[in-house]
């Protein structure tokens, strides 16, 4: 369980650089903001699924997911104009609705 946890880490953190450098320049570049989201929606309903059996070996990695997903999807958020934006936003609200409905 452990090595999963870190290999989670290691995943759902790739993009760091990335969007670390696309809001330094201020724009996104090739940067695709879309699958942020997904990684949003991901993480929670695994968190939501780990929180209600009590499995930290699933609520650890997923905070994380969780927690990047939400800062690359804000990064996406405030470097998008326009129809991206607005599709990029669509797709979180999107996945938020489905799991708070879930829930």
């Amino acid at each position: 369980p452990i090595c999963g946890i870190i290999i989670s880490w290691t995943m759902f953190a790739a993009p760091v650089p990335a969007v670390l450098k696309a809001r330094k320049q201020g724009e996104l570049g090739d940067v695709n903001p879309l699958p942020y989201p997904a990684q949003c929606g991901n993480c929670a309903a695994w968190l939501t699924y780990a929180l209600l059996v009590g499995n930290p070996f699933i609520i650890a990695p997923n905070v994380l997911g969780l927690a990047l997903g939400l800062f690359f999807t804000y990064t996406g958020l405030a470097l998008t104009k326009g129809a991206q934006k607005a599709q990029l936003l669509k797709s979180f609200c999107t996945y938020a609705i489905v799991i708070v409905s879930a829930i």
